[in-house]
């Protein structure tokens, strides 16, 4: 998850590379990339023909300053989410078009053919099924943590003062290289930007 520090990276690179670029059209791959408004024929509409003036931050939230030849353009707001990242493919004569990932949500060209994409490789893919035993894995975890007081990490204390007991419960978080519950396959850790991720590597391959 990109946190408050990368997100700053990101509007640097945005205002010294989109500063004062003239957005020509948008072609939005996947609705629900887009929050507001929910048409994506109305959001490319606020866009196209406006000319990007600034970048500011606010919190997590990329705000964009738009300019219309007769006066003020409004703003756009971007939120990058789990995975989002912006893209910037500078035209070049002859070179053809970088083909779009699967992952490519919104594509914006510039009047000089450049192209800005949103991409999120967040997938979406999970059947019914898969999204039941989740919800209910979810609900199990969540009793369990809440029964145990929740989970004390490092400085975690309920209002008495008194550590959470869930730690020691969890079945692979903070357990890298124990035996899994399950099956007593070492349990993984690697981290993930920036966080640690800890799995079994036969049970949740």
């Amino acid at each position: 998850m990109p946190e408050l520090p990368e997100v700053e990276t990101v509007r640097r690179g945005l205002e010294r590379q989109t500063l004062q670029i003239r957005i020509a059209r948008v072609e939005v791959l996947r609705q629900r990339a887009i929050a507001s408004p929910k048409n994506p024929e109305a959001f490319a509409a606020g866009l196209q023909g406006c000319r990007l003036q600034e970048w500011a931050r606010r919190g997590k939230y990329l705000i964009g300053s738009l300019s219309r030849a007769q006066g003020d353009g409004g703003h756009w707001g971007v939120h990058l989410r789990m995975t989002g990242q912006f893209l910037l493919l500078q035209a070049r004569d002859g070179a053809p078009a970088r083909p779009c990932c699967d992952h490519t949500r919104v594509r914006i060209w510039s009047d000089q053919g450049d192209e800005l994409r949103f991409v999120d490789t967040r997938s979406g893919q999970l059947k019914l099924r898969q999204l039941e035993n989740l919800r209910e894995a979810l609900v199990e975890v969540l009793q369990n943590s809440i029964g145990a007081g929740g989970t004390t990490f490092s400085d975690f204390r309920d209002l008495s003062g008194t550590n959470g007991n869930y730690g020691g419960m969890a079945w692979v978080y903070r357990r890298g290289g124990e035996p899994c519950r399950r099956c007593g396959t070492p349990i993984r850790r690697e981290k993930l930007g920036g966080r640690s991720s800890h799995w079994c590597p036969n049970c949740q391959h």
